[in-house]
């Protein structure tokens, strides 16, 4: 069973994330173009769910097993 989004913060070069188990998750921001060719304002205008943050305006989705498993989602260094 994968554990749930409680709590999401997006600081400058980070996604901050708060999970069900207690874990704390960092996620770089580098890691989603979208999100790295973002301003900070449009980074923080998210809305997220049990499973899934989304940024409807940047069509980006990142999801729990992103998270926990820590796969990239920009592959083209």
């Amino acid at each position: 069973m994968l554990p749930e989004i409680r709590e999401v913060t997006v600081k400058d070069d980070f996604i901050v994330v708060c999970l069900s188990d207690e874990r704390i998750v960092m996620i770089p921001i580098h890691w989603s173009k979208k999100l790295y060719d973002a301003d900070l304002n449009q980074r923080k205008n998210f809305v997220f769910n049990d499973y899934f943050i989304f940024w409807d305006k940047l069509d980006e989705i990142i999801g729990i097993k992103n998270i926990i498993y820590g796969q990239k989602l920009w592959l083209n260094n």
